[in-house]
C-alpha cells in the first residue's frame, strides 16, 4: 500500500482518488475550497465538482498542499490546465526532488504555448515526470465503468511502476514512452470534440455558456495555444484553426464551415505541402 497525493479535486481528480483509492492505496486530495472539504471528508461526496456520485470510503480531502505532498510515493497532478503553474509554483516549497509526478491535466499553456510536462519541469525541479491522458469521463471513472487511458513516461521502469499502482482491473492503463504524443492527443481530442458538437451551440456566445458552467472547458482555452503552435510552426491543421476563430475571435459559424469546406482537394497524407 502506497501514499499518493492527488493535486486537484475537480472532477477528474476526484474520480482518480477514486481509482487509487480503489487500488487500496491511501490518499490525500488536495482541494482549493474549503466546501469540498468538508464536503469529502464528511458526506463522501463533491457536489460542485462531480454531483450525485458517491466517493470511495477512505479518502482524505485537505486545503493543506504540504499535507498532500508529504511523504507521497508519487502525486496526480489534476488542476485545470491553465492552473497548473499557480499550483505548482505554490507546492515547490513542499516538494521532494526525485518524486514522480503525473500530470493528468489535458491542456497547453496559454501565452507560452508550454505543455504541462514543461510546466512542471519549470516549477518542480528534479520532478519525474509521466502523462495521463486518454478518452475518459470522470463520472465514468468515479462508478468504475471499463476505462483505458494511456500512462506514457520516458522511464518505462519508472512507467511500469506507476502504472501498476495506478490502474486496476476497470481502469486499465497502457504503458507508452510517447509522452509529447500523449499529451498532444488529450488536447486535440478536447478541440476536436468541441468542432463535433459547435452546432450545440445555438448560436449563442461564449462568454454566455461558460458562465453557466462550473466546470471549465480545457478545450475552449487549448483551441487558441494550439492554433498558436499550428502556424508557429506551420503545421496545417484547418479544423483546429476554424474552431479557434469561431471560439476566440467571433468568426461565424455557418461561414466557417463553409469555409473547411471550400478547401482545395489534395493528397491529404501524402506529405506534400
Amino acid at each position: 500500500m502506497a501514499r499518493i497525493g492527488v493535486i486537484g479535486a475537480g472532477a477528474f481528480g476526484t474520480a482518480l482518488a477514486c481509482v487509487i483509492r480503489r487500488s487500496g492505496h491511501d490518499v490525500v486530495l488536495w482541494a482549493r475550497e474549503p466546501d469540498v472539504v468538508e464536503w469529502i471528508n464528511r458526506d463522501r461526496m463533491n457536489p460542485i465538482f462531480l454531483r450525485g456520485v458517491p466517493l470511495i470510503p477512505g479518502i482524505v480531502a485537505t486545503t493543506d498542499l504540504a499535507a498532500a505532498a508529504e511523504d507521497a510515493e508519487f502525486l496526480l497532478l489534476a488542476p485545470p490546465a491553465q492552473h497548473v503553474r499557480g499550483v505548482t509554483n505554490r507546492l515547490r516549497p513542499f516538494f521532494k526532488p526525485g518524486t514522480p509526478v503525473v500530470t493528468c491535466s489535458k491542456g497547453i499553456e496559454r501565452g507560452t504555448c508550454a505543455l504541462m510536462s514543461q510546466v512542471i519541469t519549470e516549477t518542480l525541479p528534479g520532478a519525474l515526470i509521466a502523462v495521463l491522458s486518454g478518452p475518459s469521463f470522470a463520472n465514468e471513472i468515479a462508478i468504475d465503468l471499463p476505462t483505458g487511458v494511456t500512462l506514457a513516461c520516458r522511464d518505462l521502469i519508472l512507467g511500469e511502476r506507476l502504472a501498476a499502482a495506478i490502474g486496476t482491473p476497470r481502469f486499465r492503463t497502457y504503458l507508452s514512452d510517447d509522452a509529447v504524443g500523449t499529451h498532444i492527443g488529450g488536447v486535440l481530442k478536447n478541440v476536436l470534440a468541441i468542432a463535433c458538437g459547435i452546432a450545440l451551440g445555438e448560436g449563442r456566445k461564449l462568454r454566455d455558456v461558460l458562465g453557466e458552467r462550473v466546470t471549465v472547458q480545457e478545450g475552449v482555452h487549448s483551441a487558441e495555444s494550439v492554433a498558436a503552435l499550428a502556424r508557429r510552426d506551420d503545421v496545417d491543421m484547418p479544423i483546429t484553426l476554424a474552431v479557434d476563430q469561431v471560439l476566440n475571435h467571433g468568426a461565424d459559424v455557418d461561414q466557417t464551415i463553409a469555409q473547411l469546406l471550400a478547401h482545395p482537394y489534395r493528397f491529404e497524407f501524402s506529405g506534400k505541402a
